[in-house]
């Protein structure tokens, strides 16, 4: 992280950039950095991300209008990995899906930016469930496409289904800094604010359970 801190003050200081902003812009379209560190610096709000300042701005950047939010996803997760912190992982995706439905609101498919979070908590869920790999003997339930789309009632079920399909037939390639425990903790995390996620938060933000040890 430390790295990124002291880029981000040498490149200011020599001129190459001004702000945050186009420091942002720097981490996101420059190849041959560390995937994992950018996760792990843009989810904590230290210097020079205070308040994440330049995950926002990241995001901004991303193209997600008119375009679909699996592919958003899938852009943004070959930018990133994910930290392993499942916390950190939930601010990611809270700012991201924020993002996207502002940057979507014309196309009027989504009520609110709770329901896309917990979308995107659900496809890492099912990914997980329907790629677990070396994960089989693992102790995850099976999550079929009916209780995929169940889990996000609120949204248009053909959209969830088809979802759901895509997945199914192309695995979402995110990366944990990870080992098993690690792949099974955010897949618990996952499905525990799908559960938790009732009519008394569509009014209002997700408060996020506390973290699985």
């Amino acid at each position: 992280m430390k790295l990124y801190e002291e880029s981000y003050k040498q490149l200011k200081s020599s001129g190459i950039i001004l702000n945050e902003e186009e420091f942002a812009e720097i981490l996101l379209v420059l190849n041959g950095f560390d995937k994992f560190i950018i996760g792990d610096f843009l989810s904590k709000e230290k210097f020079p991300n205070i308040n994440c300042k330049i995950l926002k701005f990241f995001l901004d950047k991303i193209e997600m209008r008119n375009v679909e939010i699996l592919n958003s996803l899938r852009f943004l997760l070959s930018r990133l990995n994910l930290p392993k912190d499942s916390t950190l992982i939930m601010i990611i995706l809270d700012k991201f899906t924020v993002t996207y439905y502002e940057s979507n609101l014309h196309r009027e498919i989504y009520p609110n930016s709770n329901s896309l979070f917990l979308l995107c908590n659900s496809i890492l869920a099912i990914n997980t469930i329907l790629h677990r790999g070396d994960l089989a003997l693992a102790n995850l339930p099976n999550i079929n496409k009916e209780s995929f789309i169940k889990m996000n009632s609120d949204i248009d079920p053909k959209i969830v289904g088809d979802i759901y399909d895509e997945i199914k037939s192309n695995k979402l390639d995110f990366t944990y800094e990870c080992n098993k425990i690690n792949i099974i903790n955010i897949f618990n995390l996952s499905i525990k604010i799908a559960i938790n996620f009732t009519e008394e938060y569509q009014m209002s933000k997700i408060i996020l359970i506390s973290q699985i040890p």
